[in-house]
């Protein structure tokens, strides 16, 4: 199996996730408003500026006002991998092209890629659920 993040398939839980592989072991990935605590590693994106931090928490909802108070521009989760700082390391190994300070990422190329289609995902599995909910 290559290195990489690769979505290998979508499966609506309780709160969507998908299941991705980073360092060869797969790892659920959380949309944005999934704000349970647990070692995550997070994608917060600053305003317009095309900016995104990559850290990680144990407390997401906290650490997102600790990053607000420091930030003139809103800041917005954009989604969440499971695993701490060997996770958090790994993914900042593979997005090294778009790395513009210690843990702040260009918004750009192969990082790009990777958040649109989670986030296209997700909005996907949003619909389906509504659609199946309606259904009822």
């Amino acid at each position: 199996m290559s290195q990489g993040v690769v979505i290998s398939n979508v499966e609506p839980v309780q709160t969507p996730s998908l299941r991705v592989f980073i360092g060869g072991k797969p790892r659920n990935v959380y949309p944005g408003r999934d704000l349970r605590d647990g070692h995550r590693v997070y994608f917060v994106e600053a305003g317009d500026s095309g900016k995104v931090k990559i850290g990680t928490s144990m407390h997401i909802r906290k650490r997102i006002h600790e990053l607000q108070g420091g930030s003139h521009e809103p800041l917005r989760l954009l989604l969440s991998i499971e695993g701490g700082h060997s996770i958090e390391s790994e993914i900042h190994k593979l997005y090294k092209a778009e790395r513009i300070g210690r843990e702040w990422f260009s918004k750009s190329g192969a990082l790009a890629q990777f958040l649109d289609t989670s986030i296209w995902a997700f909005l996907q599995m949003d619909s389906a659920i509504r659609f199946e909910q309606g259904k009822n």
